[in-house]
């Protein structure tokens, strides 16, 4: 009873309506809505309804009272374990792209290239979603748009592959060359898949651009903090 009055009153107030402004859209008397607000009296399902209908809530809201806001904490754990992990991740790259290129071993080359520069990124597009969880209101994809959306991600990961295919087979002759003290050139056998650097540079940088999207995304797809949806608004 006590508690149905308390979120009257607090509904009422966050709404900056008084007393005699929430009877008077009711058609009551100012003592009836204190009688209310204090446990005196306990409205009918008609008037509760009236009363959610004024308050611009749901009679929900009346008997439990108004949605909590969400805490802050789960996510700003999560911002930091993420920012550290990115400045690990950068701090790596960074190393590996000042070595002498006589030391930079082929394996070293394919770790910097292929696997630290996506993730560093991946890493960039969680963070900034992480920031927008705390600042806004993000829902995770669910249904039919999360199924268009691992389409999405399966086929432009194809397309990347295919195109980045040259290096790919680079890197395994190079390996290939290394372990075995050969000269062999892919190069030689499969010339049509040679790009040009101008291209190469404008598809890494087109990738580099889809990994950070990938890594906002993967917070819309529920990897994230997921807040639960106010279906009122």
């Amino acid at each position: 009873m006590r508690d149905i009055g308390k979120n009257i009153k607090t509904l009422r107030m966050a709404k900056g309506m008084t007393q005699e402004d929430l009877a008077a859209a009711l058609f009551v008397t100012r003592q009836t809505v204190s009688n209310y607000e204090n446990g005196r009296s306990r409205p009918d399902l008609d008037m509760l309804l009236n009363i959610a209908q004024v308050l611009d809530t749901d009679a929900t809201a009346i008997l439990y009272g108004p949605p909590q806001p969400p805490c802050r904490k789960p996510a700003l754990i999560r911002l930091a374990v993420g920012g550290a992990a990115l400045a690990v991740v950068w701090g790596a790259r960074l190393y590996l792209a000042g070595l002498n290129p006589a030391k930079l071993l082929i394996v070293w080359a394919i770790l910097a290239e292929w696997v630290l520069r996506p993730l560093s990124l991946f890493l960039l597009g969680w963070e900034l979603l992480q920031l927008g969880s705390l600042t806004g209101k993000l829902t995770p994809l669910r249904g039919k748009k999360w199924v268009i959306f691992r389409r999405v991600v399966l086929v432009v990961t194809v397309v990347g592959a295919l195109m980045f295919l040259p290096d790919i087979l680079w890197i395994c002759g190079g390996a290939v060359n290394k372990l075995l003290g050969t000269s062999f050139q892919l190069n030689d056998i499969i010339p049509a898949l040679g790009w040009s650097g101008y291209v190469k540079s404008w598809l890494h940088t087109s990738f580099s651009v889809f990994y950070l999207i990938l890594g906002a995304l993967c917070w819309l797809a529920g990897l994230g903090n997921k807040k639960p949806r106010d279906e009122n608004k």
